[in-house]
């Protein structure tokens, strides 16, 4: 697999024609710039208003830095711009931030990054907060936006703020950004889970006491998967020593599979009526050793666009995790093309494939490896060109994928005939060019 996949893809628009086609080529690498952004809100003692959090992650890797004597510099600026729903600019925020790191390896380290956030107070209805990142060190910028709907909180019966998925806690200490009562409480930011550890989901969230002055209120915690269904559920009775509980909680992600998910949070009040309902989705993605642990027979299936039918045969009869780890161990030496060294290209690549199927190609009912392109992705890497054709009133959108590198060339055309976003593949479904 070429290098182009050693991070992540991004895809850059050139328009070449007027006839509506565009050709995208896809890039990666250090100096791609990227950020995270998340939010949640909560309730503020003040005329009325709601305390907006915007948080964002910048990782090392997508900046740029320069020496500075023994040590190497980053300097980036973050903007952010909130509009009313009827684009009217109403509350903004700008910093400049310097920082510097260390070691050269720690300029594109994949761990290392910084988390801050913004706060905003605002009056309760829809806003959009548009999130630019600037690197003054290349020279580059991105934009990201996020849609939020801010409640009324001040309601007759119990209420919950915003869920905050929580990276780490610790005891509250003055100045920082992150304090929550008796807490410094670090967003996630990126709600994904998973990976090689079987760590639970943290998460943070404030009740309301609404005006009937309940003392206690039941709280429902379930995970569902994309149909709905619950995958884990618990309950906790929480009274109110005060008019906010502030709670940190944890939820099991062990024996749930890979996929998207929703953490949903209830408030029962008498007789069990519901006050009172948060959902939220994030992602599980384990890593091919976690999978084998806690769902086999997914690890098994992610196996369907490189495994034999004898290979899916002796893989499933497997028991033991002794057992299965060796089998799984077993099946990508056979498949590992230079035996001789440490590293497995095939497997590191696989997944990789894998991944970056489901963050381009996923679909509300269907994980991205799942589907059309996403398998042609797999089995065929990064198309050496890829044409995109938008909708118009007298064509469906398609997609036009090219192989040029391949013992065999092949052009594969993806309709999107719904306007769904599932691109589904025309023959000939090999993509041999006849």
């Amino acid at each position: 697999m070429n290098r182009l996949l050693a991070t992540t893809i991004l895809f850059f628009l050139l328009t070449i024609s007027a006839a509506g086609q565009h050709l995208y080529s896809m890039d990666e690498g250090k100096g791609k710039l990227d950020f995270h952004v998340d939010f949640a809100s909560f309730k503020i003692d003040q005329d009325d208003l709601i305390l907006l959090e915007v948080y964002y992650k910048v990782f090392n890797k997508y900046l740029a830095f320069t020496r500075q004597g023994g040590q190497f510099q980053a300097t980036y600026e973050v903007t952010f711009t909130v509009f009313s729903n009827k684009s009217r600019q109403v509350d903004g925020y700008n910093r400049r931030i310097d920082f510097n790191v260390s070691s050269y390896e720690k300029t594109s380290s994949d761990v290392d990054f910084r988390t801050s956030q913004v706060e905003f107070k605002l009056k309760p209805g829809k806003y959009k907060v548009e999130c630019r990142l600037d690197d003054i060190n290349a020279g580059t910028h991105i934009k990201k936006t996020v849609k939020v709907n801010l409640h009324d909180f001040d309601r007759k019966y119990a209420s919950l703020s915003d869920i905050e998925f929580v990276y780490t806690v610790d005891s509250a200490s003055p100045g920082s950004p992150f304090n929550k009562g008796d807490w410094t409480v670090v967003p996630s930011v990126i709600r994904s889970y998973g990976g090689d550890s079987i760590a639970p989901i943290m998460y943070y969230y404030e009740i309301y006491q609404g005006k009937d002055k309940r003392d206690k209120v039941l709280v429902e915690t379930q995970i569902l998967n994309q149909k709905l269904d619950p995958v884990y559920r618990d309950t906790v009775t929480s009274e109110f020593t005060e008019s906010v509980i502030r709670q940190i909680r944890h939820a099991s992600l062990r024996d749930i599979p890979s996929g998207q998910y929703f953490l949903d949070i209830t408030l029962l009040g008498r007789r069990n009526k519901k006050t009172d309902n948060m959902r939220t989705p994030f992602r599980l993605s384990w890593s091919p050793k976690s999978l084998i642990l806690n769902d086999y027979e997914g690890a098994i299936r992610l196996l369907k666009y490189i495994a034999t039918s004898d290979e899916n045969k002796c893989l499933k009869e497997a028991r033991t995790p002794e057992e299965r780890l060796k089998a799984w161990h077993d099946f990508w030496q056979n498949h590992d093309q230079t035996p001789g060294t440490p590293l497995n290209e095939t497997k590191r690549d696989y997944y990789r494939r894998i991944e970056l199927a489901n963050q381009y190609f996923g679909l509300m009912n269907r994980e991205g490896w799942l589907t059309d392109r996403g398998r042609i992705f797999i089995q065929y890497g990064e198309p050496d060109q890829l044409e995109d054709y938008p909708f118009e009133s007298d064509q469906k959108a398609y997609q036009v994928w090219y192989y040029y590198h391949l013992s065999i060339q092949r052009r594969f055309v993806f309709v999107d005939n719904w306007g769904d976003k599932d691109y589904k593949l025309q023959y000939p479904y090999d993509g041999i060019i006849r």
